[in-house]
């Protein structure tokens, strides 16, 4: 018998937590996040850790891995248009050419493979593009908000609250 893929998915995190609070107190770093940055603090763990592996769980039982990997390979291209959004960042050629070329392929392996999805497996495609997305834009607003808190602080406590939800 297999474990759940949602119990899997948090279970990744909660051996993961360990190992980073090791790291966080040997770096001295603060494992809380600022007070004026819990707003932050609760998005990251939703969506950043906890609702876009939720939703890969979900889809893997309706889609192959590798097309789930193929979708959602798509990020850069959210994080790049969510840069231009909330940072009001300036796109580059090369940039517009990355993405468009990346969606092309992505559209020409889907065709090339003949991928027939139905009405679950469309449900599944959604959730892998929406956990894309979420990661996406966590990616960008973490740069604009999240920018001065330590790389560990940053992901310990997130990783292993993320972990106890994905487990329960």
């Amino acid at each position: 018998e297999s474990v759940p893929p949602l119990f899997a998915s948090g279970l990744r995190f909660v051996i993961a937590f360990p190992f980073l609070l090791f790291f966080t107190l040997l770096n001295k770093a603060p494992i809380f996040f600022p007070k004026e940055q819990r707003i932050f603090f609760i998005i990251l763990i939703l969506f950043y850790f906890t609702v876009p592996y939720y939703l890969l769980s979900y889809a893997e039982q309706y889609v192959s891995s590798g097309l789930t990997s193929l979708l959602f390979s798509t990020m850069p291209i959210f994080s790049i248009i969510f840069s231009i959004i909330v940072l009001k960042e300036k796109i580059h050629f090369n940039q517009v050419f990355g993405m468009i070329s990346g969606f092309l392929c992505l559209i020409f392996i889907l065709h090339s493979q003949g991928i027939i999805i139905s009405y679950t497996g469309f449900l599944g495609v959604l959730a892998i593009l929406s956990a894309a997305v979420m990661h996406g834009y966590l990616y960008v607003y973490s740069k604009k908000c999240g920018s001065n808190i330590n790389v560990f602080t940053f992901n310990t406590l997130p990783i292993g609250i993320a972990g106890f939800l994905l487990c329960m």
